[in-house]
């Protein structure tokens, strides 16, 4: 496993090839004592050499940028680096697999792609930068070890499988206009007893009202169609559905699940749990 931070340099094909030229024609220049042959050879090896030092200091020059953790979707999954020089590339390796980014240049940025990566909670992986300069001959490379968790959601998969419920906004107790009764039970608040019922019926009933009752999403995982990670991508469509709508949700798993609530906290803690969750049941 490779030190994080040193900078590796080996010949690329091409460099190859050129070193293997070079050789013959220094061999060629000894054989037949041709001193013009011997000076082409001596230039080219001082040209591979300032090649050499220069695609290594295109890695050692370079201020490369922490890349913090970036939680995102599995076919959207980007990275953005400011200043970057314009020969560095990227890469993310896990001890399974190793995934190529695609490289897009805007202005003083490079917005790296990854869509290739699979949905998953990364936690041992590391960045690979990587350039072979402008010819070519050489390749260098460093590695970055990840300092965060890599959460990378499922893709989010369109559904029309939407199960809204009615839940209890306490925010709102006692406010607005009345919408219904509930049979009083012990530790409710008593300033909901409605008297002029009890009257009635010498019952005790405990009214509600409208700017309480908010419509919730209830995300299940047993409730949806398709194979593991079809419904794993239609809940992650949901989540975006929910907070597009500002809709209350929880989600279920057939595992473990998070309590109804709403907000990008919210929406976040949900897809890292869809992230970690399990490849198959």
């Amino acid at each position: 496993f490779a030190r994080p931070g040193r900078i590796y340099i080996v010949p690329t094909r091409d460099g190859l090839i050129f070193f293997g030229v070079n050789f013959a024609l220094f061999l060629i220049g000894l054989v037949y004592a041709n001193n013009m042959t011997l000076l082409i050879s001596f230039v080219l090896i001082i040209y591979i050499i300032f090649i050499m030092f220069q695609t290594h200091n295109i890695l050692s020059q370079a201020e490369l940028p922490s890349i913090q953790t970036i939680n995102n979707f599995a076919n959207q999954f980007n990275i953005k680096l400011m200043d970057i020089n314009q020969y560095i590339e990227l890469s993310y390796q896990t001890p399974e697999s190793s995934y190529q980014f695609i490289r897009l240049n805007e202005d003083h940025k490079a917005i790296f792609y990854g869509d290739k990566i699979s949905r998953g909670y990364y936690t041992d992986g590391r960045f690979k930068f990587f350039t072979t300069g402008r010819y070519k001959l050489f390749y260098v490379w460093s590695y970055q070890v990840q300092s965060k968790p890599l959460a990378i959601y499922p893709s989010p998969l369109h559904t029309q499988e939407i199960d809204f419920n009615i839940t209890q906004n306490t925010k709102y107790e006692g406010a607005g206009d009345f919408a219904y009764h509930k049979p009083y039970n012990d530790g409710m608040n008593a300033k909901r007893i409605d008297w002029k019922a009890y009257a009635r019926s010498n019952q005790l009933f405990a009214k509600f009202y409208e700017q309480e009752i908010s419509r919730g999403l209830n995300i299940v995982y047993s409730k949806l169609i398709g194979t593991h990670e079809e419904r794993l991508s239609k809940m992650s469509y949901l989540i975006q559905y929910a907070q597009k709508k500002q809709t209350p949700f929880k989600i279920e798993l057939p595992k473990q699940q998070l309590a109804i609530n709403q907000g990008e906290a919210h929406g976040q803690k949900c897809l890292i749990l869809l992230s970690k969750e399990a490849y198959e049941y």
